[in-house]
């Protein structure tokens, strides 16, 4: 048995046998079978943005408008990654961070997996020039007044290269006025994908842990003491919350996304992905109906 086989038959036995939610009997139960599972989970990430459809991309690789998808799921598994080492070593605030990232790059992905037209690509490549655009801008202007110094002469030099590369001139760049995919924001991708009544809930709650908003700093950073505030170094601990939800929703990104590359023609990894994923729904359902429990 090869080691990919021998591995997805393991996560496949370990989801088999996994507890009932309803024998969970407190948090730190929910959370040491949840670290478990994100492990198991980014294996899976992993090993679906790996394979491929046919020996021809296994051998030259992807052409670049679907390595623009490509390279989103990548991206995610990354944070992934990173989410799963937070929420290991209990450090819920940038924990926070890494899903904010998430919510942001799953919403692109799925956007550009299903909604997007052969535009879309370019518009997202030519919204990504946008700091050097600036850059161009001033450097350009600098340039008439005074000889540039090395250091402006090689970014320069690099801007103007990476823009050859992606088949874009100065003037189309100078005269860009399009920041977003289909000059689209978050909230207007999800409305195309028909989750705009989740915007709050998910991309913009979520969206304190990236600027520090107040709520942020008075949970997670500072200590109230009578009227008064003092540091909170200690990081926050993470719970079922911060950890079942992102986990669904990667694993979710990436059954679509196998059903995009068409990298499982077997169905055999979309399979063991929809028990996976089936399983922490159930398992978030018992949690939430222990918190409206409690709380009532």
């Amino acid at each position: 048995m090869d080691p990919l086989t021998r591995n997805l038959s393991e996560i496949a036995r370990w989801v088999s046998a996994a507890p009932k939610p309803s024998a969970f009997a407190t948090e730190t139960d929910f959370m040491q079978f949840l670290t478990e599972a994100m492990g198991r989970a980014l294996y899976l990430l992993r090993t679906g943005v790996a394979l491929v459809p046919n020996d021809e991309i296994s051998t030259n690789g992807y052409i670049k408008r679907r390595a623009v998808v490509v390279g989103h799921m990548v991206r995610l598994t990354k944070l992934f990654d990173g989410l799963y080492l937070h929420i290991a070593n209990r450090q819920l605030e940038l924990a926070g961070v890494m899903l904010r990232l998430i919510f942001e790059t799953e919403i692109r992905l799925n956007y550009l997996m299903t909604k997007a037209s052969s535009k879309s690509y370019r518009s997202y490549i030519l919204a990504s020039y946008r700091a050097e655009r600036e850059n161009l801008m001033d450097l350009d202007a600098k340039a008439k007044t005074r000889r540039l110094v090395p250091i402006e002469i090689r970014m320069r030099t690099s801007i103007l290269k990476h823009l050859r590369r992606d088949g874009i001139s100065r003037k189309q760049l100078l005269r860009n006025r399009v920041w977003d995919i289909d000059g689209k924001n978050v909230r207007e991708l999800m409305r195309d994908l028909g989750r705009q009544e989740f915007y709050s809930y998910s991309f913009g709650s979520s969206s304190r842990w990236i600027h520090g908003s107040w709520q942020e700093l008075y949970h997670y950073h500072l200590q109230k003491v009578g009227s008064r505030f003092v540091p909170r170094l200690e990081f926050g601990d993470p719970d079922t919350r911060s950890a079942a939800p992102p986990t669904i929703i990667c694993l979710d990104t990436l059954l679509a996304y196998l059903n995009w590359s068409r990298g499982d023609p077997g169905g055999s990894v979309r399979r063991l992905l929809a028990e996976f994923r089936d399983m922490l729904i159930r398992l978030d359902q018992e949690h939430e109906y222990r918190m409206s429990t409690n709380t009532s």
